[in-house]
């Protein structure tokens, strides 16, 4: 692709950026959303890939060491739920939504 189509692509890209949703929306969040969208995407990859690295291992030692069914200040299996629980909770804050920023 010529330099001059690849140039017209991106006036067009950051021009379409600079568009309102509506009359009464400010300009300033969507300027800035659609600016560091593609920041958030770069450093919500590495972050999710971490966290799904370290989530495994630990869901599975939990499930491995799992202390018996009665076993002392842990009635009905309640260490194991929480430690799941806050894996869990751990990936969904950091491999889901939101994927735009300022979007909350």
């Amino acid at each position: 692709m010529p330099i001059k189509y690849a140039a017209a692509m991106l006036g067009l890209a950051l021009l379409a950026g600079c568009t309102r949703a509506s009359p009464e929306e400010p300009v300033a969040p969507v300027v800035t959303g659609a600016i560091s969208t593609p920041f958030l995407i770069a450093f919500k990859v590495p972050f999710c890939a971490a966290t799904l690295v370290v989530a495994g291992p630990i869901t599975a030692l939990s499930e491995l060491a799992s202390p018996p069914r009665l076993a002392p200040g842990d009635y009905d299996g309640e260490l194991n739920t929480s430690i799941r629980d806050e894996v869990t909770e751990g990936v969904r804050e950091n491999c889901g939504p939101p994927y735009i920023a300022g979007a909350h």
